[in-house]
């Protein structure tokens, strides 16, 4: 019994990765089969029935937490005065040195972050380039306020965050070209460790 789960686990796995010689195994499974009694098989078919419903809802809980990406954006958004009484700013940092005028971002998170860090534009890869600053982490309800010039072409900068649930968050600081910033949508990436985060605390 043991020895037929063991040649179905191998054959899954050679069939996937393309390295095994799958002709022996389904002939090794073929004598296991004829071998197997009554109760055996029925051990065996709650064993590949059981195993099937697992990996089935790993599958759904990996699409419902892709699915769920639109509710995980941080709240961020610009004030061109210092107008912030009602902000708890925590940290604050100045991207452009010598600026007589600058905008203002706040960034506000419902959740805790990690890590953020700053970088300057690479716009040969549209990526981000060389490090800047990394501001540490900031606490749910905590304002980063962020001082730097937001330019209508292209931009200067990109804001890298990590999520308490390790999903990275990425922000370009550019405007749209009609006044109005992209704050409110900065991309989101899933990484292994936060696809493992969500699957546990399911």
């Amino acid at each position: 019994m043991k020895k037929t789960i063991t040649i179905l686990i191998v054959f899954i796995l050679g069939y996937l990765l393309g390295e095994i010689d799958v002709k022996l195994i389904l002939k090794d499974l073929e004598n296991e089969f004829i071998e197997l009694n009554t109760i055996s098989i029925i051990g065996l078919t709650s064993s590949v029935t059981t195993l099937l419903v697992f990996l089935m809802y790993l599958i759904g809980k990996v699409y419902a937490i892709k699915k769920a990406e639109m509710f995980l954006t941080e709240s961020f958004f610009v004030r061109h005065n210092n107008n912030n009484d009602d902000l708890n700013i925590g940290k604050e940092i100045t991207l452009d040195k010598d600026l007589e005028e600058c905008e203002i971002i706040y960034l506000v998170p419902n959740d805790p972050i990690r890590e953020i860090k700053f970088y300057t534009y690479d716009g040969d890869y549209h990526k981000e380039g060389q490090l800047i600053e990394s501001v540490g982490s900031l606490k749910a309800g905590e304002t980063l306020r962020i001082n730097t010039y937001l330019p209508c072409g292209m931009p200067n900068y990109i804001i890298k965050y990590e999520r308490f649930d390790y999903v990275i968050g990425t922000l370009v600081l550019q405007e749209d070209g009609r006044g109005l910033t992209n704050f409110r949508t900065p991309e989101i990436k899933h990484t292994w460790r936060s696809y493992f985060y969500h699957l546990v605390k399911a």
